[in-house]
């Protein structure tokens, strides 16, 4: 039972992103006017539909990994920190969040990066903890 206790935290982080983008600190729901006279999202919207679907694998590389041993689960924890590391980089880099910082997109930032973090430093204490349910000394 303490195997899994790393990747369940690991799932509730995940679930608690999912939270904060899709319900108490959701992105922007403005629409920006193009010159051709039709609408379209913000850049914010875009990264949360992208960090949706890296949460989404997320959720199902950590289900899967519950169930297996010790060696494999660590093997697996690889995707686990490249998603922990992706997400941030969707909001902040590779997409983007809007430029005002009194924007609602900021707070759900705020919320993916400290989670992220968390997700991150609980797979590489995974990876590098010694026995069964040690860290190394």
């Amino acid at each position: 039972m303490k195997e899994k206790t790393i990747p369940a935290l690991q799932l509730a982080g995940t679930l608690l992103i999912l939270g904060a983008m899709h319900i108490w600190a959701p992105v922007c729901t403005g629409l920006l006017d193009l010159t051709t006279g039709r609408q379209t999202h913000m850049k914010c919207w875009f990264s949360m539909q992208a960090a949706t679907m890296v949460c989404i694998v997320l959720v199902v590389v950590l289900a899967v990994m519950m169930t297996l041993d010790t060696s494999s689960r660590k093997k697996m924890q690889s995707a686990v920190l490249t998603a922990a590391v992706v997400m941030p980089l969707i909001f902040g880099k590779v997409i983007g969040i809007c430029m005002k910082t009194d924007m609602s997109c900021h707070a759900t930032f705020r919320w993916i990066i400290g989670l992220s973090v968390v997700i991150g430093v609980l797979g590489a204490a995974d990876i590098l903890r010694g026995g069964k349910n040690q860290l190394p000394d």
